[in-house]
């Protein structure tokens, strides 16, 4: 039988924590979802929230996490997505990914006129 593979299919991207959470926290809440192989810690750019990678040593694991998108931990809501490798290294470096300038709005999205691009208003 061939050794497991990692891949990202077992895999969780958990955001919106408070940079008061410590990691032993994350892990000791996230552990009752299955057997942690990985814990990383991700600190965003401009950003006050901490996000981490948990990898699972199934992906049995991941269902159970993915379940606890929206749990509460003091004053945080969680949010929990699937870790897959272009979210993974979104969240690493926001910066590789690139940004296409748009030719008209699609959206009622406010538009930078100098770059031409849409507005985040998660970035304001």
């Amino acid at each position: 039988r061939a050794p497991w593979k990692m891949s990202s299919d077992a895999t969780v991207i958990v955001s919106n924590v408070s940079d008061k959470l410590e990691g032993k926290m994350i892990r000791d809440i996230f552990k009752e979802c299955g057997k942690i192989k990985n814990i990383e810690l991700v600190k965003p750019r401009n950003s006050t929230r901490n996000a981490f990678i948990i990898t699972y040593t199934t992906e049995s694991g991941v269902a159970a996490a993915l379940a606890m998108s929206g749990t509460m931990i003091g004053d945080s809501a969680l949010h929990v997505s699937q870790g897959s490798e272009e979210a993974i290294k979104r969240l690493k470096d926001p910066d590789s990914v690139p940004i296409v300038p748009m030719s008209a709005p699609t959206s009622n999205a406010p538009i930078n006129p100098v770059m031409n691009r849409v507005i985040n208003p998660m970035m304001m």
